[in-house]
């Protein structure tokens, strides 16, 4: 799995970097797990495009066979805008990728509605019970590149 969070220029680097010295054979399953922080101060539109983009060069120069994105889940402690932003950026990947042969979309089932019952007291990160919930959608999203790539 490879996280990035910087969606400026360095979010190609980034990832290249971390591929090509951690994994220097060709992956067959990715997942991408991208914060959505910039959603703060840029389009939805724009952020699903540099995603898109990102998993696009992913797939065509390191040859990456499959790769899950995952949804961004919404944020207590954000603004109501933020929220609708990561809706918008959700549905946009959501269509984008299902026109690729080499990439899907999935949600985190079970966080979709976030409450404190999976939130620490900060209400912005997960707690282990939310922790769990995560890493059992992973392994969701695995399960089913895992079948795309046998296909």
């Amino acid at each position: 799995m490879v996280g990035c969070t910087d969606l400026e220029d360095g979010l190609f680097r980034s990832c290249e970097t971390t591929i090509s010295i951690r994994w220097p054979h060709k992956l067959d399953i990715l997942v991408l797990e991208i914060s959505a922080n910039d959603l703060i101060e840029l389009a939805p539109e724009v952020v699903g495009s540099v995603i898109k983009d990102l998993v696009c060069r992913l797939h065509k120069t390191y040859g990456v066979k499959i790769m899950a994105v995952s949804a961004n889940i919404h944020c207590h402690v954000q603004s109501v805008r933020f929220n609708h932003n990561v809706d918008v950026l959700n549905h946009y990947l959501r269509v984008v990728l299902e026109k690729l042969d080499f990439a899907f979309f999935f949600r985190h089932r079970g966080l979709q509605n976030l409450s404190a019952e999976v939130l620490l007291l900060d209400g912005v990160h997960l707690n282990s019970k939310g922790q769990y919930v995560l890493y059992r959608s992973y392994r969701g999203a695995i399960l089913i590149a895992k079948d795309m790539v046998g296909a």
